[in-house]
């Protein structure tokens, strides 16, 4: 479908307001249908101002209201219930780190058209980071203008398995993250995105801290984590299970210290040493095995 709106010009000179009201219709966005209920938008060159704006599609709805000027402090607020985060990510395409889930809450965008802040606080109960599910997620995030980052502290419960914090910011503009990742049995398949071309099919969970940080193109991890994890090797094609052990990420190594390791068929051995990259490319790898008929 496409909007309808009536559209009204009016006052002189500095004081000219353009005034537009919606047309109740419908919308497709990424092929799905939304109603528009009326709303109103007025402009002046001084101030934008949003009276009851929503988007709704059965479980899901979407309500702006209120003003913005130049120099003061009003807001406009968005009310969320059910939104799919992917809708969001795609209209600003933004892909840089992939956010899933249905999010209820408000987002403010505050302060002056000149210097915008948003603020959000929400409340996602099936969260997925980079397509793995994290639990229900609570969410403070918004916009900071000055640094150009989308900046958040997060929360994410799996009731009865473990739980996740994340804090930092992404920006887009600067095309670079930084984010603080703490865990408590957290599920490790969100990596995936990130060692491609090293390991294939990782999963497992992990309790410790992890910095995932850098250029868009050039990440890299630090931390320290106690992990059950199974991947395969791609140079070799063969999986493997480890546990037992720590594996410390530092800038361009990953080192596994004194892990058990097993391959699925009965071999078993005790493993050290470290796997190293180059912003996770140009990989090189130097381990110690001590195995009882292990493949290899």
């Amino acid at each position: 479908g496409a909007l309808s709106a009536v559209t009204e010009f009016g006052g002189q000179g500095s004081e000219k307001e353009i005034r537009t009201t919606l047309i109740p219709t419908t919308i497709s966005i990424n092929d799905t249908v939304w109603n528009v209920a009326s709303g109103k938008f007025s402009w002046n060159g001084n101030a934008m101002s949003i009276d009851r704006f929503s988007l709704n599609h059965e479980a899901s709805a979407l309500t702006i209201d209120g003003q913005l000027a130049q120099a003061t402090g009003d807001s406009i607020i968005a009310d969320l219930k059910n939104i799919d985060v992917s809708y969001i990510l795609d209209l600003v395409n933004f892909h840089a780190v992939e956010f899933g889930g249905h999010a209820t809450g408000r987002a403010t965008l505050s302060s002056s058209l000149k210097n915008p802040m948003v603020d959000a606080r929400l409340r996602v109960p099936d969260f997925h980071f980079n397509g793995a599910y994290l639990g229900d997620a609570d969410i403070r995030g918004g916009w900071n203008n000055r640094e150009k980052q989308i900046e958040f502290d997060a929360k994410m419960t799996e009731e009865g398995i473990g739980w996740t914090t994340v804090k930092g910011y992404v920006s887009p503009p600067r095309k670079c993250l930084d984010l603080r990742i703490g865990s408590e049995n957290t599920n490790l398949a969100f990596l995936n995105r990130y060692v491609t071309g090293i390991f294939g099919d990782l999963e497992g969970r992990a309790t410790g801290f992890t910095r995932l940080h850098g250029p868009f193109k050039e990440l890299d991890f630090e931390g320290k984590e106690q992990a059950r994890v199974s991947a395969k090797i791609l140079a070799t094609g063969v999986t493997y299970y480890l546990s037992g052990g720590s594996v410390d990420l530092s800038a361009g190594r990953f080192s596994f210290n004194n892990m058990d390791v097993e391959d699925g068929l009965g071999g078993r051995g005790r493993i050290s040493g470290f796997l190293g990259h180059k912003h996770l490319k140009n990989i090189t790898y130097d381990f110690h095995l001590d195995a009882d008929n292990m493949l290899v």
